[in-house]
This record gives structure tokens, sequence and C-alpha cells, in this order.
């Protein structure tokens, strides 16, 4: 389904993947507001913020997962 989490996680994923943070963060975050406790998209958001050094942000996702 085209607005499903998943769907919304393979396209976060696609712009993690080409360093496009702003568009992966905002796609996931989209599939965090469905499955607000899955773990794995908590754990792609602490990717996220680690790979842009905002580590206490990294931390606080990582803990929650």
């Amino acid at each position: 389904m085209p607005g499903s989490p998943a769907v919304k996680m393979e396209i976060g994923d696609y712009y993690y993947r080409s360093r496009e943070y702003d568009k992966a963060l905002l796609n996931f975050s989209k599939a965090l507001e469905d499955r607000p406790k899955d773990s794995a998209i908590l754990q792609y958001i602490a990717e996220l913020w680690r790979r842009q050094g905002l580590f206490e942000q990294a931390m606080e996702y990582m803990e929650q997962g």
C-alpha cells in the first residue's frame, strides 16, 4: 500500500542512503506516527541523528527503541 509505514520506511531508507537526511527524517517520522513504538523506525531515526552528529537526539531514540 502506498501510504503504509513499510513504504514510508523504504522511501526514508532511500533518502538516507542518498544522504538527503531531511527527506529521510520526514518519511521516518511519518512512519513513526503510524507505529510509535516500532523499534526499527526508532533505530533508523537514531542512526540518522548520529550521522548528523546529533548524539543526544540519537541516544534518546536508541533508548526508546
